[in-house]
């Protein structure tokens, strides 16, 4: 099997959520914004050559689309793993500048023509699931996605990360990450919240056996 080292390999992390989100919950979309970039540098930052961050206002569509062309173009890069962390909706994202069918993103970044280095996409937006076929179809290897609304990243993305970095599958890591009792307890909490249609629970879409040294 191809293997792909540090210096060949990015990670791009595209996360906003305060904007989007009630604004009752910003200060919880905050939180969960600063984690997501955070969790991601402390146990990935080691075993890429890049970490890409559009947070915020830098989330925008058009800058998304830009950043993955300068990514999958760069001298020596051969695979591109994408963390996105959204609002979702089923088969939409929500953008720092509005809403996107994931068919139109697609499209989009099949337009690009990218060389074939797109590899991940571990989405935690809510319908992330929804999101992964269109994101497969636009060329990455893998996507993983929750079935319903997501709560459990918390709890999952650290241990995601950690697991990731390790060496291990995807097949292998995502039953230790999205722990079906961390997952229920996580989700029923939202749900008290007044979060409605919660299930957390992860789908992997396309190539299972990936590992953070597999070339696409």
């Amino acid at each position: 099997m191809a293997t792909v080292t540090k210096r060949q390999r990015v990670l791009l992390i595209v996360n906003e959520l305060a904007k989007h989100g009630g604004s009752q919950w910003r200060p919880l979309y905050k939180f969960i914004e600063e984690s997501g970039v955070s969790v991601g540098q402390t146990f990935l930052s080691g075993l890429y050559d890049e970490i890409s961050v559009l947070r915020g206002t830098s989330a925008k569509r058009s800058t998304f689309i830009s950043r993955l062309r300068t990514l999958t173009n760069r001298s020596g890069i051969r695979s591109v793993d994408l963390f996105l962390q959204l609002h979702g909706a089923s088969q939409h994202v929500w953008f720092y500048d509005g809403k996107v069918d994931t068919a139109v993103l697609r499209d989009e970044i099949l337009a690009e023509n990218l060389p074939d280095r797109l590899r991940l996409v571990y989405n935690t937006s809510c319908y992330g699931n929804s999101h992964s076929s269109h994101l497969i179809q636009a060329g990455f290897e893998t996507a993983i996605g929750s079935s319903k609304v997501n709560a459990n990243a918390a709890v999952e993305y650290p241990v995601f990360c950690m697991q990731w970095a390790a060496g291990q599958t995807i097949k292998t890591l995502l039953p230790l990450a999205d722990n079906p009792t961390a997952r229920a307890a996580q989700d029923l909490t939202a749900t008290a919240m007044g979060f409605g249609n919660v299930n957390s629970r992860k789908i992997i879409k396309g190539r299972s056996t990936l590992k953070i040294s597999t070339a696409p």
